[in-house]
């Protein structure tokens, strides 16, 4: 609601003359009085609370209009930012909506410093921050919005609660797990605090497990994903999207400690899930499944899955958005099990489908394009690839935006198709891009197989060019991004020759003897495993 003082009963009356007055001038023939503050308010208020949010933008806007004439000290001009924010933070009008908080937050620091409503404003602008990428920023807004609550004596409500998830969420993309565990623990002691009625929700604790894992304390994170599963089953029974997220990512951590038996036991578990789901006439929720099964590497497993979510028929069958994304997915795991002609079918089968649910211009008909020309690479057909890699990389900028993931996968494929024609002029300003996107808008995959690759072959130019200084770190996040992975050793060992090629290159020979002997001991030690494909638009 509007933070609007009481009048006093003086001014209720001259208020009451003056709406008298305003109806009898409204009545006259030609007349039409213009909206009130009040009136745009209120209709903007409802149409946010409708959601009708492009409606709100407009009459919040002309609310705030009006309030300027009001002076920086009325609280209906700081009621006006605050909603009018709101709006353009759902909106993703990320810009407009920091400029709003801001001058909110000037006017109530002008107010005073014990003002509540400052917390507010320091978290969202904390959220604006994490939003675009600027973690270290948020972090620094989020801890101060905290701050600012314990000092009003506010804390332990639920604004305090968002800030505290938050909080932990920006440091996990900083990688700082360590320091995030305990900001999810309070996350998770405050939801219970909160909402005793719901004590614990299971797509937080999933999110609490997640980070566990990150720390490499797998015993807990166990825990933690089968007590997501009982919570998810228990609110929205055994097809729930949590449950099935909570069973995938479990397998994968049992995966991770050697626990094959009990990971198999988990993945079969996924599988009966996915029965019952299809006896049910559920075909999105088989989706989730088998999009669950690919990200844990089970390729074979899931794409009987997304075969049987294609043919559903009739009110059950998928929408021409949800069957473009099960064609993709489908084709991801013919892709990942080396059936590259039947991917490529199944990949323009796809891009039709994004073309009628998102337009030709769309990250999806990008996604597609990429990795028909990912293929054509493989297949030796570089001429034919390079123009369908230069149009995806050339969507994904137009509807993603420049510093996007997808913008950054796609210039990396364009980069492995020069480096692979010894183009490595062309190919190196992409793999910088390409990295630098990683390592800014999505942490986690900076230390990624995805990652490691572009690390790999950009140390490998800079070694050709005897600039060691440049390559050493690049062969280290290589390495490290590889050894997290469930790849063939062999697609990644070569990076662990480079490196102790340029440490005897260096005269550092003990350093070089350890790398070689990490190196026999992995590939004594690793197996299986599968190429790596695009990720899929959503």
């Amino acid at each position: 609601m509007p933070r609007v003082r009481p009048p006093t009963m003086k001014g209720q009356q001259k208020a009451l003359w003056l709406v008298l007055f305003c109806s009898l001038v409204a009545r006259l023939p030609g007349s039409a009085a213009a909206p009130s503050w009040e009136d745009l308010m209120s209709r903007g208020s409802e149409a946010k609370k409708d959601y009708r949010l492009e409606e709100a933008d407009k009459l919040l806007e002309a609310a705030l209009e009006k309030a300027e004439s009001f002076g920086e000290q009325d609280p209906r001009l700081t009621a006006t930012l605050r909603e009018l924010a709101d709006v353009c933070f759902v909106r993703k009008k990320l810009a407009r909506a920091e400029s709003l908080y801001r001058r909110e937050l000037k006017i109530l620091k002008g107010l005073g410093e014990k003002y509540p409503d400052i917390a507010y404003d320091l978290g969202q602008l904390g959220q604006i921050c994490k939003e675009s990428g600027n973690y270290s920023e948020a972090e620094q807004y989020l801890r101060d919005a905290l701050a600012h609550k314990e000092k009003t004596n506010t804390s332990g409500d639920g604004q305090e609660l968002i800030i505290v998830w938050e909080l932990a969420r920006d440091l996990g993309l900083q990688g700082k797990y360590q320091e995030a565990k305990a900001w999810y623990e309070r996350g998770l002691a405050l939801r219970r605090i909160r909402t005793p009625n719901m004590p614990e929700l299971p797509n937080e604790v999933i999110e609490a497990a997640d980070n566990y894992r990150n720390t490499g304390d797998y015993e807990q994170a166990q825990r933690l994903y089968k007590r997501a599963v009982v919570l998810a089953e228990r609110a929205g029974g055994k097809c729930d999207r949590d449950a099935l997220i909570a069973l995938a990512r479990l397998a994968k951590t049992q995966k991770a400690c050697g626990k094959k038996a009990e990971a198999e036991q988990t993945v079969n578990r996924l599988l009966a899930l996915a029965k019952n789901c299809q006896r049910q006439g559920r075909p999105a929720i088989l989706l989730t499944v088998g999009a669950q099964l690919q990200n844990i590497g089970e390729y074979d497993k899931a794409k009987p899955i997304f075969e049987q979510a294609l043919s559903a028929k009739g009110e059950a069958a998928l929408g021409e958005l949800n069957r473009a994304i099960t064609l993709f997915r489908l084709a991801d795991s013919l892709f990942n099990q080396k059936n590259y002609s039947a991917a490529a079918r199944y990949y323009k089968e796809a891009m039709t489908g994004y073309e009628k649910s998102s337009g030709q211009q769309s990250v999806g008909v990008a996604s597609c394009l990429c990795q028909l020309g990912n293929i054509c690479m493989i297949q030796k057909d570089l001429a034919s690839a390079e123009p369908l890699i230069r149009r995806a990389l050339a969507i994904d900028e137009k509807c993603a935006g420049a510093q996007s993931y997808f913008t950054g996968r796609t210039a990396s494929v364009l980069g492995q198709l020069y480096y692979n024609q010894g183009k490595f002029d062309q190919a190196f300003p992409l793999y910088q891009r390409a990295l630098a996107i990683y390592e800014k808008e999505v942490p986690d995959l900076a230390n990624s197989p995805a990652a490691a690759r572009i690390a790999m072959q950009l140390a490998n130019m800079y070694c050709a060019r005897k600039n060691y200084a440049a390559a050493e770190p690049l062969y280290k996040l290589a390495i490290k991004g590889f050894s997290q992975s469930n790849l063939d050793p062999n697609v990644y060992l070569s990076s662990y020759s480079a490196f102790e090629v340029l440490l005897r290159s260096t005269n550092r020979s003990a350093e070089a003897d350890e790398i070689a002997r990490q190196a026999k001991l992995l590939k004594s030690t690793r197996k299986g495993g599968a190429k790596m494909a695009v990720e899929p638009p959503y």
